[in-house]
């Protein structure tokens, strides 16, 4: 008979009171207003914040149709308040662009109304945002709780089992990833994530 092991993942109890990335969409919010104060007064309305978990290699981009900056929760979770700034700039940088080039034909997204608008922000008018994703590596982590003692188990990769320290051998369903401090803290949640199944040898 197959041995079933205690299951393990995250109900939120784990990660309660933790700063999300959804939780600096409401200060950002306000950054891009203020930014758009001065050059853009006429302004109907900003753009509204939305995040995505699909978005990898992307950090952000804005949506001139529906008005609307994407934000990648890693950004958020992991990058410093530097970097998520010069990713914000940047898209507003692109609203103030569309907004400058409304009813005048195709709008090139890093041209001539791109690079004034990057001026007059006092940005680097470039094409992308250089910010140390090389570094988020190191300061994430997966969180779950183990199924025998409670205990909230912590760990640099996730895979389907895993060990506590009160000796249980966990099969895992459910981790939160998030972000630690340079003093090994755990600092902010970007979400939750399921262990990838593994793959099946095929003998032919």
């Amino acid at each position: 008979m197959r041995r079933r092991h205690p299951r393990a993942g995250d109900d939120g109890r784990a990660t309660a009171g933790l700063a999300s990335a959804s939780d600096r969409l409401d200060e950002l919010g306000g950054e891009i207003a203020r930014a758009l104060a001065d050059p853009a007064p006429d302004l109907e309305r900003p753009p509204s914040l939305r995040l995505s978990r699909r978005m990898t290699r992307t950090l952000g981009s804005y949506n001139p149709e529906r008005n609307e900056i994407t934000l990648s929760t890693r950004l958020l979770t992991f990058a410093s308040g530097d970097d998520v700034r010069r990713v914000v700039l940047h898209e507003v940088a692109h609203v103030l662009a569309s907004y400058r080039h409304a009813g005048k034909g195709r709008l090139r997204p890093h041209g001539r109304e791109f690079r004034a608008a990057c001026a007059e922000l006092g940005i680097e008018p470039a094409r992308f945002v250089d910010v140390r994703a090389g570094e988020w590596g190191a300061r994430q982590r997966y969180v779950f709780r183990c199924g025998e003692c409670g205990e909230a188990v912590v760990r640099k990769r996730l895979g389907r089992i895993a060990r506590c320290a009160c000796g249980a051998r966990l099969e895992v369903r459910r981790a939160a990833r998030v972000a630690i401090n340079g003093a090994g803290e755990i600092e902010r949640l970007e979400g939750y994530v399921t262990p990838r199944p593994r793959k099946r040898r095929r003998w032919g």
